[in-house]
């Protein structure tokens, strides 16, 4: 394959993506239907899935989180979409439905930059001397009996 077919086909392959859904989405008209009837977390569970998130702060609050993730060949996923369900119970049964979608994020800025933690990762010396005992470990003896 010459040059020109080697860049003809690397073009290709960045401009392709795909987008992932991920997580559990659930639709407004469900929504609508648990509202209305007296649901509880066992017909909730039943129906819709368990739930994405239930803290253990709050036991009483379930989220059900849908990413919608676009991939591009070479980089990482990024989140285009994103819809969470937060369902407040009061006792067993269904008290509140909020939900909370892009909209909510409208004039934050999301970066994606890392904080650098210092003294988590191991250069290659410290790798090296963890490592050196444990290839050359002797078999231990067995005990005639």
């Amino acid at each position: 394959m010459n040059k020109m077919g080697i860049l003809l086909l690397i073009l290709l392959l960045s401009s392709c993506q795909s987008l992932n859904t991920r997580g559990v989405y659930i639709e407004n008209d469900k929504i609508n239907q648990i509202t209305s009837q007296e649901t509880d977390k066992e017909q909730l569970v039943l129906s819709i899935g368990i739930p994405t998130l239930k803290p253990d702060y709050s036991p009483d609050t379930w989220y059900y989180v849908s990413r919608t993730l676009e991939n591009k060949p070479w980089s990482t996923p990024r989140v285009i979409k994103q819809r969470v369900v937060k369902i407040t119970f009061t006792g067993d049964k269904v008290d509140h439905v909020e939900v909370i979608d892009n909209k909510h994020y409208k004039g934050l800025d999301i970066v994606s930059a890392r904080t650098p933690v210092r003294g988590t990762e191991e250069n290659p010396v410290q790798t090296f001397v963890k490592n050196f005992g444990r290839f050359n470990k002797q078999p231990k003896s067995k005990r005639g009996g």
